[in-house]
């Protein structure tokens, strides 16, 4: 595989084992189904003449079933894919996670509860300085929101997949406007490409619409002021690709964003704790499909969604349990938190 160019990995959508010390320390339902499982020796599956400290192409993988971003050798082996990591890599439990969520949430909910009143009532004194102060600290407030829903979609047992059947040229359409008014104000100049016929998915709405926001906030992120960010949704032999493409502003490494709680070393002041494209993968791996990254000759770099097209007819399917996952509050304010400019988050302008 090119350097360049990288699929980020999908260990819940085939058969997969991850080796750790010449022993399998996870295996996925699909690897399971197999015969493999924890703790079997890796030398009783691995091709014959085949060890795991012989493997060449070290990579940083976002595991979801270990909760960490790891270093990992890939060894194809037929219908099987084989992870070995490193020795001594360190991992990041589901339970470290939930406790950090967990003391983060509750400050969150304190901000919210004594600060909502205390809005209220600066927002009629109509003082410039107090609304621009004002506006700050709402935007911190969604910040903090966006760090806390993205602890808890690490841990994979408080994830709920509630898919419907979507039209996706009509649903898109009706956040195009709202869409291009937040990317303008972060000061990019947006285009939307849709496809030209309908095209259905099936998918959850409130989770799809994370992920495409995930990517327009990794491309604003790293693209330079003034630049255009193009989202560009098409139908391709049964397949549904989201492709967001900016220029970069600066060299990116791949393996970087990768990972969970990694960022470019020249990140710079730029916000996020490292959780953005990890956890558009993710949200791409529960439609059953995968996340694709690119820096293209052009100097522009590309991330692509890429989930099954429904073909199946068309009668509304919709998921008995519904969720809002953003708290009851505008889900592209919260997603788009750390690129947006303060006065976006002025209560006047919701």
């Amino acid at each position: 595989m090119d350097k360049d160019f990288l699929e980020i990995f999908n260990v819940t959508g085939g058969a997969v084992a991850v080796i750790r010390d010449g022993a399998v320390v996870w295996t996925s339902d699909h690897a399971g189904r197999l015969g493999l499982k924890s703790g079997m020796a890796a030398r009783s599956f691995l091709p014959e003449g085949v060890e795991p400290s012989s493997l060449d192409g070290v990579r940083m993988l976002s595991l979801p079933a270990l909760g960490s971003s790891v270093r990992a050798q890939i060894c194809p082996c037929g219908d099987l894919t084989v992870l070995v990591l490193d020795d001594g890599e360190p991992t990041l439990s589901y339970d470290a996670i939930g406790q950090i969520r967990r003391i983060l949430s509750e400050p969150v909910d304190d901000i919210l509860f004594t600060a909502r009143p205390l809005f209220e009532r600066l927002e009629e004194l109509e003082d410039p300085d107090i609304q621009a102060r004002t506006a700050r600290l709402n935007r911190s407030f969604f910040r903090l929101l966006r760090m806390s829903a993205a602890l808890t979609d690490l841990q994979g047992s408080a994830r709920t997949f509630s898919p419907e059947r979507l039209e996706l040229r009509r649903w898109l359409k009706e956040m195009e406007q709202r869409l291009g008014e937040l990317v303008s104000a972060a000061g990019r100049t947006p285009v939307l490409i849709l496809p030209e016929q309908p095209v259905f998915v099936s998918a959850d709405a409130g989770l799809l619409e994370q992920a495409i926001l995930g990517l327009l906030s990794n491309a604003i992120r790293y693209s330079p002021a003034g630049s255009t960010v193009t989202l560009h949704v098409q139908e391709q032999n049964g397949q549904c690709l989201f492709t967001v493409r900016n220029p970069v502003d600066g060299p990116i490494s791949l393996t970087d964003l990768a990972g969970s709680f990694t960022r470019p070393v020249d990140a710079g002041d730029r916000h996020g704790l490292g959780l953005g494209l990890h956890r558009v993968r993710n949200a791409a791996g529960l439609h059953g499909g995968v996340l694709l990254l690119e820096c293209l000759p052009t100097g522009e770099f590309s991330a692509v969604m890429r989930i099954p097209c429904d073909r199946a007819p068309e009668t509304l399917r919709v998921s008995p349990v519904q969720v809002d996952r953003s708290g009851g509050f505008s889900r592209m304010l919260i997603e788009l938190s750390d690129v947006l400019p303060d006065d976006v988050y002025d209560s006047r302008n919701f």
